[in-house]
Formats: structure tokens, sequence, C-alpha cells
């Protein structure tokens, strides 16, 4: 458990980074904003959230 949530903290921004074309600082930003704000929804909240807001 210890190594898989670090491990995927900082793989899924990279993931989300590529296959959204937006910068890899803001999914990661996205992804550790989120996940404390919404606890595990926020890895995908946070990052959709920053994407959309990117986008406009």
């Amino acid at each position: 458990m210890l190594f898989v949530n670090p491990t995927d903290n900082f793989l899924e921004p990279l993931l989300i980074s590529s296959a959204a074309d937006i910068p890899l600082v803001i999914a990661f930003l996205g992804a550790m904003g989120g996940l404390l704000t919404f606890r595990l929804v926020g890895l995908v909240l946070g990052p959709l959230i920053l994407a959309v807001l990117f986008a406009i």
C-alpha cells in the first residue's frame, strides 16, 4: 500500500496530461489539489476541472 499510493499520485497526472493534451504541471496540480479536496474522487475531478478551465 505504501508503494502503490505514491506511485499512483505521480503516474496519474502523467497519463492524464498525455491523453488530454494539457501541460503536465496543470494535470499534477489538479490531481494533488483534487486529492486534498475531494479525496479519491478528486484524483479524477481535479485534473478534469483544471483541463476545462485551461481550455476556456
